[in-house]
């Protein structure tokens, strides 16, 4: 991980405007760059072992992009949110 990138992941975490699921994840990838293993990242970030392997696999595929919600199955919404 470059100090660029963690830097950014460092910012995703602290930003107070952002939702729950998009803090989460950088903290998980920086928790297992700094060498803590899986079980422990799952506690501290309250996941499922499942979902941060998912998000660990995307950060190495896509780097930072990799950590956005992508669209989801079936129909567009009919109202804004």
């Amino acid at each position: 991980m470059s100090s660029e990138e963690r830097a950014e992941l460092e910012r995703w975490q602290r930003a107070t405007t952002m939702p729950t699921g998009p803090v989460r994840r950088p903290r998980a990838i920086l928790l297992l760059a700094d060498g803590l293993p899986l079980k422990d990242v799952v506690v501290r970030c309250g996941m499922t072992p499942k979902i941060v392997r998912k998000w660990a696999r995307r950060f190495i595929a896509e780097r930072l992009p990799g950590l956005a919600d992508r669209d989801r199955p079936g129909r567009k919404r009919v109202f804004s949110p």
